[in-house]
């Protein structure tokens, strides 16, 4: 600051300037790589070696602690062993056993807490009662003990079983009533006691209560009629084939809009099919042979376009016209309505469309209660009528059925019958040859072995002769006597 003060001081200043600028010049030089002369050749660059990474080992997952069972839980098992003869059951890996933990016990699953969870015997020879133990394992989920000779009756301490969601108990000798304290397992969605002797009324407060999916009452002595809170559950199944129940197929059907099997078949259930039932889209078999329907068929039924099966046969109440609108079952194998006084209206065929997509059909009834059987199977039919009624006789509706085919068919199936018989009576020939046959080869090899056996004691005999016993030969046996004194004498043998 005092030297720019000073006179020429401008000078100076300029001075530093260029100074300045040769020191950042001379820095840039001095920075910068030397320029290779043109004819020199650049070195390649090195190519850089990768590390190599190393592979980290796998962390070994921590072996899972065992689960200790709570209190109580392998108590009510060991119940369940010795009422039900569990010496003898199909499998009982691990039961019973003190140094293996009741959850690894064969059919037997506890969560984390060591609460049991599930039950699963089924098809494994139980034999025996259902014991009221089981009530106290208040956790328990899942009961599979279907298809086992259990008897007795629905212990009514299960109530208390809060957890309970699935109960399989069909294919066993149960007996007695369904218990209306179990209204109290809230959570229950699975019923199947088919195929035992339940009987009684099916309790409102256990089948009506909301929260059901799979019914199975199936070929069981219940009664009583159908409560109608039971189609305000969200049912998926429901089979009440077979039983005693009555009521009507309440209009609530039409909210199952997930039913996918419906089987009342041979009950008492009586009334109108509803046309509600066109919500019930999911549905896939329809049964309701034998039961006491009246009223017409809805078109609506033609909406259900998932349907496979359907079964209305014997159904003697149902009449009216067969609605067209069963040409929409696009999907459907069976149509059943035999014994019906459904029928189609002349001169209209029936809908071609639902016989080209159909491969099995049992319509009848088409002007008269007597049923002229039709089948649809490889695609072409076959009827049950009688091959001397005249095909003109046939109403004019049946026409598309083509009846003519079935004459054809009847004579094809009698040269059938006559080749199947002639092929019987042939090999009945060759199995009474190849009988008497083999009778012959085992006479033939008994009197083989006789002779044999005689001629082998005949040498014997012979054989001892030189020790000084006469023998006689009697009916192929040997008899040795007292040695002869008169050799004269022909009632005595010599050699």
């Amino acid at each position: 600051q005092d030297t720019l003060e000073r006179p020429h001081s401008h000078e100076m200043r300029y001075l530093c300037v260029l100074v300045a600028t040769l020191a950042g010049a001379s820095a840039q030089t001095t920075a910068a790589a030397p320029a290779a002369p043109p004819d020199a050749v650049a070195a390649p660059k090195p190519t850089p070696v990768p590390t190599p990474v190393p592979t980290p080992e796998p962390t070994p997952e921590p072996t899972p602690a065992p689960i200790v069972p709570a209190r109580g839980q392998c108590e009510a098992l060991q119940t369940l062993f010795e009422k039900t003869r569990g010496a003898s059951w199909q499998n009982n890996t691990g039961w019973m056993t003190t140094h293996v933990s009741c959850c690894k016990w064969h059919g037997i699953t506890c969560d984390a807490e060591g609460f049991i969870t599930k039950i699963e015997l089924p098809f494994n020879k139980l034999a025996g009662v259902l014991p009221d133990d089981i009530g106290g394992l208040a956790r328990l989920e899942n009961l599979q003990l279907d298809h086992n000779s259990i008897s007795g009756t629905l212990p009514r301490a299960w109530d208390s079983l809060a957890a309970l969601e699935y109960v399989f108990l069909g294919g066993t000798f149960i007996s007695g009533t369904i218990p209306p304290e179990y209204g109290s397992l809230k959570r229950m969605v699975n019923w199947d006691l088919g195929v035992t002797s339940i009987s009684g009324t099916l309790p409102e407060s256990v089948i009506g209560k909301g929260g059901l999916h799979y019914v199975n009452v199936a070929l069981t002595q219940v009664s009583g009629t159908i409560p109608h809170k039971f189609f305000q559950n969200p049912l998926d199944y429901v089979n009440f084939g077979r039983t005693s129940l009555s009521g009507t197929i309440s209009d609530a059907i039409g909210k199952l809009d997930q039913l996918d099997h419906f089987y009342m078949e041979h009950t008492a259930v009586s009334g109108t099919l509803p046309d509600s039932i066109k919500g019930a889209r999911r549905l896939y078999d329809l049964d309701l042979e034998g039961a006491r329907l009246s009223g017409t068929l809805p078109p609506e039924l033609g909406e259900m376009t998932r349907l496979d099966y359907v079964h209305f046969g014997k159904c003697v109440g149902i009449s009216g016209t067969i609605p067209q609108t069963i040409a929409g079952l696009t999907r459907v194998d069976y149509i059943d309505l035999e014994s019906t006084k459904a029928y189609h209206p002349q001169p209209a065929p029936l809908p071609i469309g639902l016989l080209e997509r159909m491969r099995d059909l049992v319509s009848c009834e088409l002007t008269k209660a007597t049923t002229d059987a039709l089948e649809w199977n490889t695609n072409h039919f076959y009827c049950a009528a009688d091959v001397h009624e005249t095909f003109a006789s046939y109403p004019a509706a049946c026409v598309p059925l083509q009846y003519q085919i079935c004459a054809a068919d009847y004579w094809i199936a009698q040269l059938a019958g006559a080749a199947v018989g002639t092929l019987l009576v042939l090999g009945l020939l060759v199995f009474c040859a190849k009988k008497a046959r083999d009778n012959y080869i085992r006479k033939r090899s008994k009197l083989l072995n006789e002779v044999t056996s005689t001629s082998a004691t005949v040498l014997s005999d012979l054989s001892d002769r030189k020790a000084g016993a006469p023998v006689v030969i009697v009916d192929g046996k040997s008899m040795g006597l007292a040695k002869a004194t008169d050799s004269s004498d022909p009632r005595h043998c010599d050699e």
